[in-house]
């Protein structure tokens, strides 16, 4: 059975941060993963828009800015989305499904604003019930906006910072993950 690791908290309390820093460990145990982060922009502590951040690559996408911009006629609290950003994610993400090298997908963040994107929406529901191993933020209203994602997560381990500090969650996850490798990709 997959390994389905999700990982919640109010916003700016370590999320990204948290993927981020796991990532170095899942190449050292030479895991095979695909997927994206999503880091803010920020001016000053000022946050201006989130890039797109595939991984393993590096290739880079906006995903939204406070500013609009030419093409990105959808808007989400103060965001202007890039038209562009659903597609390639949904794109990553079925690539990461289909792909039998592919041992572990990364999510960073099934939220609100990502789930304005009807591709985002239709490949995030596939990944969370797929055969794959996942390891995903979520943004906390994610239960009472999605309830139907939300109950496909509460399948998982969920890892919450406002209940977990960030050191344990850390170690939690680096645990949890040493147990997916010697498996063989697979919880036992």
């Amino acid at each position: 059975m997959a390994v389905k690791i999700y990982i919640t908290g109010p916003p700016r309390s370590g999320k990204t941060t948290l993927i981020m820093k796991i990532l170095p460990y899942l190449e050292k145990l030479s895991l095979r993963f695909m997927g994206f982060v999503t880091p803010e922009q920020s001016v000053g502590g000022e946050r201006k828009g989130f890039n797109l951040f595939f991984l393993p690559w590096g290739r880079q996408l906006e995903l939204a800015s406070i500013e609009q911009k030419p093409g990105y006629n959808m808007k989400h609290g103060r965001y202007w989305l890039n038209p562009s950003a659903g597609k390639e994610i949904a794109s990553v993400l079925r690539e990461a499904i289909n792909n039998e090298e592919i041992e572990l997908i990364i999510v960073d963040e099934i939220g609100p604003m990502e789930l304005a994107f009807r591709e985002f929406r239709e490949a995030i529901e596939d990944s969370i019930v797929s055969q794959k191993n996942v390891i995903a933020t979520f943004h906390i209203s994610l239960s009472s906006r999605f309830p139907h994602i939300f109950s496909e997560i509460e399948k998982g381990l969920i890892i919450d910072l406002r209940r977990m500090g960030w050191e344990e969650a850390h170690l939690t996850l680096l645990e949890r993950i040493k147990k997916v490798k010697r498996s063989g990709g697979k919880d036992s």
